[in-house]
């Protein structure tokens, strides 16, 4: 039931993700006709990423290199339905995506670090073998690092892009 729950929630915040970074560029560029976000179909480029972040998140634990199919969708989006120069289109497709890694690799190296101290610590209480050690602190990490740190880094990334957006 916990696994449920917490797949439910990954799937929301993952679909918080793609509603951020297609609104940042709605609200950055306006539509070609003035419609709004649903009628402009954003509601359909927002469910394509959101889908595509959730599987790129169940293959790998950092986005790396897949990054950039989140990038063409949204310029794919920006190009059909948005306002403003191919260099704007640009801009608006590739910065949050910067900010999105950015952050993510931020954090996660930052709670990677603490979260390995402590580990290591509680750990070593309760076995004696390194080898069990290892395999132990690499599930404990592998499961709980980027699922903790997902909320967080979506949150510092949807801060930074409103900032920008009233202050351009």
């Amino acid at each position: 039931m916990k696994n449920i729950l917490w797949e439910t929630f990954e799937i929301a915040v993952n679909f918080y993700q793609a509603f951020m970074i297609i609104y940042f560029a709605f609200s950055y560029l306006g539509d070609k006709k003035n419609r709004n976000l649903l009628k402009s179909s954003g509601l359909a480029y927002i469910i394509a990423l959101a889908a595509i972040i959730s599987l790129m998140n169940y293959l790998t634990v950092f986005e790396h290199f897949y990054s950039l199919t989140y990038i063409v969708i949204v310029f794919v989006y920006t190009i059909n339905n948005l306002n403003g120069s191919l260099l704007k289109k640009m801009f608006a497709t590739i910065f949050p995506n910067l900010i999105m890694a950015t952050v993510s690799v931020l954090t996660a190296n930052l709670f990677s670090v603490f979260l390995i101290r402590i580990l290591l610590l509680k750990l070593q209480n309760q076995t004696t073998n390194h080898m069990d050690l290892a395999l132990r602190l690499y599930v404990i990490l592998r499961k709980n690092t980027m699922d903790n740190v997902i909320f967080m880094r979506k949150e510092i990334t949807f801060a930074a892009m409103l900032h920008f957006r009233e202050n351009k």
